[in-house]
């Protein structure tokens, strides 16, 4: 299986390059569910690119076609997939002569992204998607969900196994007593994100690394589980495409408002009944036509920790956005556009506001 795992909201490149290019013919194939080496059949995409300048290289982006092939809505069940990518780079001289055998890529792509200074093509996965903060033992985050619903932790499959190395899962409960979860490797493109529910007698998650044959377990990070007050307003979980290309849950639970705002077009029309010579005084001058209206949410978190920081960040900076209220799963747009960090050194109290807005229209315009 492949081990390079790509964002294709960042740019990837690919580069060829021999002292007699002149072209190189690059057959792209996208597909899910279980990995094939040397896929045949009609590719998504052939593309055929000439060196310039005599550089003896060609370079392709291929990010943006591959998303186009990457399913990324929700309906509340948490079964989104990445795919998997086969590049096949032919290289050819300028008589039409091929210069050595095809060039072979294996990828993986989700629907993430990397950071500006993490350079070109970076690829480094954490073994939890909603952070690579994995430095030592002493590693830890803490997330916060109402008493009464449980909240899912994304994991990245294919590094839970690499390397000859096992890993698992341990759900804590406040007496100390624990559940074990293995997680291992797959060549599906539907497991390659797993969804550790963590139900609510849960109050602490730790990843475990098991080295090869006989040797000492290592505690590699702990995810605290603190319950949120939402006695007063119903909790909202607001679900949404992290940078790892994984869906994560954030729960607000604080004060929520939501308000309406409209638009129309407008015209005067001719009242007049010119065979009585009259007209109504109840009928309207002042026409009005395409009213529409849309919907807006304020959102809380409710007191938090600095930990939310890169969370609220991700959110901001998704383009895909889900809420869940009262049990229905609605498609919402973050316009908030504005964060301030907050640290434990200049905020005691964190809480968060977002400013989201409905996916669509309030009156059913779809023809």
């Amino acid at each position: 299986m492949p081990t390079t795992r790509i964002k294709v909201r960042s740019p990837y490149y690919k580069k060829y390059s021999h002292a007699d290019l002149n072209y190189v013919e690059l057959d792209i194939r996208i597909y899910t569910g279980s990995f094939t080496s040397g896929l045949s059949g009609t590719p998504k995409y052939s593309l055929k690119k000439y060196e310039i300048s005599t550089n003896n290289y060609v370079v392709f982006e291929v990010s943006e076609l591959i998303r186009d092939y990457i399913d990324t809505e929700f309906d509340g069940t948490y079964d989104n997939e990445p795919v998997w990518v086969y590049l096949a780079a032919t290289l050819y001289e300028s008589d039409g002569t091929q210069i050595g055998s095809v060039d072979n890529t294996y990828l993986l792509a989700f629907d993430g992204y990397t950071l500006f200074e993490e350079g070109i093509n970076y690829t480094t996965d954490a073994p939890v998607f909603i952070t690579d903060r994995v430095e030592d033992s002493n590693s830890e985050v803490t997330i916060y969900r109402p008493s009464d619903k449980a909240i899912r932790i994304p994991v990245n499959v294919d590094n839970t196994d690499g390397n000859e190395t096992g890993w698992f899962y341990k759900l804590i409960e406040p007496d100390g007593s624990d559940t074990q979860t293995s997680v291992s490797n797959s060549n599906n493109s539907s497991d390659q994100i797993k969804y550790i529910s963590v139900g609510t007698q849960y109050n602490k998650v730790q990843l475990w690394q098991e080295p090869p044959g006989v040797g000492v377990e290592t505690l590699r990070y702990t995810i605290h589980i603190e319950e949120m007050d939402c006695n007063k307003y119903d909790a909202i979980k607001v679900t949404f495409y992290n940078r790892w290309g994984a869906l994560q849950d954030l729960f607000f639970t604080a004060k929520h408002t939501e308000t309406l705002r409209t638009k129309a077009e407008d015209y005067k029309s001719n009242l007049i009944d010119f065979s009585t010579l009259s007209y109504s005084t109840t009928r309207h001058q002042a026409q009005t036509f395409h009213k529409q209206g849309k919907e807006r949410i304020t959102l809380n978190t409710g007191n938090v920790n600095e930990d939310y920081n890169e969370w609220i960040k991700e959110l901001m900076l998704s383009e895909k956005v889900w809420m869940t209220k009262d049990s229905t799963v609605y498609p919402i747009k973050v316009t908030s556009s504005n964060f301030r960090e907050r640290t434990s050194i200049n905020d005691k109290v964190f809480n968060y506001t977002i400013e989201a807005e409905y996916a669509f229209d309030k009156v059913q315009n779809i023809r």
